[in-house]
């Protein structure tokens, strides 16, 4: 702390408790179907607290985490971790994209076309998730 003087006092603190910032599972890659995204901290006891509609999380916003979140369609996933006495940790985030891809088939099955033919195109949707690498804030 220091007084000078104008008789102003300046003093800087430093949080010495904070809670570590949750770490999501996974944390990135390409994956087909619905994903299971787990989020954990490293500081025990901590209780982690997440939003999937792009707002900050707080200890008055978000659900409480208590077990893998199920994404199954585009989401960006923020999470805090608190606990009582420490300094909150920085807020993860992360966005998940979910892409479709097409299974075609044609009949009939033949390498090569003429103008003219007739061919019938049957296609299935395959959904596919792309996560982005999950970052601090």
């Amino acid at each position: 702390m220091i007084v000078d003087e104008s008789k102003e006092v300046n003093a800087v603190f430093t949080a010495w408790d904070v809670v570590a910032t949750p770490q999501f599972d996974p944390i990135a890659g390409t994956y087909e179907g619905t994903q299971h995204v787990g989020i954990s901290s490293s500081t025990a006891g901590a209780e982690i607290r997440y939003t999937t509609d792009g707002s900050i999380p707080s200890t008055d916003n978000g659900e409480v985490y208590s077990e893998p979140i199920e994404i199954q369609e585009d989401t960006v996933l923020k999470a805090i971790a608190l606990n009582e006495g420490m300094t909150a940790s920085e807020v993860s985030s992360g966005e998940c994209i979910i892409t479709y891809s097409l299974d075609v088939t044609t009949t009939p099955e033949q390498e090569n076309y003429s103008y003219g033919d007739e061919v019938t195109l049957e296609s299935v949707a395959i959904d596919v998730i792309r996560q982005r690498k999950w970052q601090p804030v």
